[in-house]
């Protein structure tokens, strides 16, 4: 709990109206109050382990769509195809897997496709608990506060991150910030209720991680109003559309990988 002196010369006068002389007798330096530390809304973070051929996994994607609609901007969505399932193989000569989400999921190991990880809790399979372990989570309260910008060279296609991780109260643990690029509005093939549809459009796919496989490690203690700043960059892939690619950034525990906060920003500043 914080202690705050609130001793003004000419509040004191007015706040002493009435009172008893007694109660000069308290050092100006002893009259305080308590005042509670500020408590940072969270913003939520999905990762879905998702594929091309897995039938069940559009009707994920439109669940996580639905969730995010329930909480406006405190709900941020990414799709993880891991590499080498039988859910994520190629289809129509279109791949989207990489590296970063076949990290996450040797770490998670989910039994089956789709797959959520809420807040870096999980994995989960049942599509109809996404919801509620969503309203669950939005409601933790957290001490991190995370903002980010971002610089991209149209010529280079190099992207550069910056961000600011801040302390709303004492924190004591270990931090990690991760940043991630994913890409929105890739039209290709996916098996869909059973069937084939080869205009589907694949929103949040993660393209890759902008600081190593399991970012930046922060520290092991942090103090109030404590500010953190970092920058990361990476040369984005020439099949990438840069104009449709976000960047997702977040703090988490390096241990168990709860995730503590997170925002999202355009690559190209619009």
């Amino acid at each position: 709990m914080l202690l705050r002196n609130l001793y003004k010369g000419g509040l004191l006068a007015v706040a002493t109206l009435g009172i008893m002389t007694s109660c000069n007798d308290i050092p100006e330096n002893e009259r305080f109050i308590e005042v509670e530390p500020v408590v940072t809304k969270r913003v939520t973070l999905i990762q879905e382990f998702t594929g091309m051929w897995c039938t069940n996994c559009p009707q994920g994607a439109r669940i996580v769509h639905e969730i995010q609609e329930t909480y406006p901007g405190a709900v941020i969505a990414v799709n993880m195809h891991p590499e080498n399932t039988s859910f994520t193989r190629p289809l129509d000569g279109l791949s989207l897997t990489c590296p970063e989400a076949t990290v996450m999921y040797n770490y998670y190991k989910p039994v089956g496709f789709p797959a959520a990880i809420i807040d870096g809790v999980g994995p989960n399979s049942s599509l109809a608990q996404w919801a509620e372990m969503t309203e669950s989570a939005v409601a933790v309260p957290t001490k991190v506060e995370i903002s980010s910008s971002t610089d991209y060279n149209a010529t280079s296609r190099e992207l550069t991150v910056n961000y600011e991780v801040g302390f709303t109260d004492d924190y004591a643990g270990d931090l990690s910030v991760m940043v991630w690029v994913m890409e929105n509005g890739i039209k290709g093939s996916q098996i869909d209720g059973g069937r084939p549809d080869k205009n589907y459009i694949h929103n949040h796919v993660l393209r890759a991680s902008v600081n190593g496989e399991w970012g930046q490690q922060l520290g092991a203690s942090f103090e109030m109003n404590q500010k953190i700043k970092g920058t990361a960059s990476m040369t984005l892939d020439k099949n990438w559309i840069a104009e449709n690619c976000e960047v997702v950034t977040y703090v988490f525990r390096t241990g168990d990988k709860y995730v503590e906060q997170a925002t999202v920003t355009d690559a190209i500043s619009k």
